[in-house]
């Protein structure tokens, strides 16, 4: 299954695409990030090219403040490689659109 469908069932409810910035309230993972860095990094997963399989196996399977963790048959290793690549192709399609 393709990262992008994972990430939109497993990741999106809580990390999804409404930033906040068209008004829409900020999802609970992307606001709680957004505070947790204080602007260093992006609380958006979307933008960040930081979250390599095993950055994200790390908080996944262990959670991390309020997210809850995944075991295996909720997640395979597979399926976070999978969304580990989505996420990395999207940064990279982000930061060429905004230098351009």
């Amino acid at each position: 299954m393709p990262g992008r469908v994972i990430f939109a069932r497993q990741c999106a409810p809580c990390h999804g695409t409404a930033p906040g910035d068209d008004g829409s309230p900020m999802l609970p993972g992307t606001a709680a990030l957004t505070a947790k860095y204080e602007g260093r990094l992006p609380g958006l997963l979307e933008l960040r090219s930081d979250l390599s399989a095993p950055v994200l196996n790390l908080f996944v399977r262990r959670g991390s403040g309020a997210m809850p963790m995944f075991r295996k048959a909720e997640l395979s290793d597979a399926d976070l490689a999978a969304i580990a690549d989505y996420l990395a192709a999207t940064a990279r399609e982000n930061a060429s659109l905004a230098g351009h």
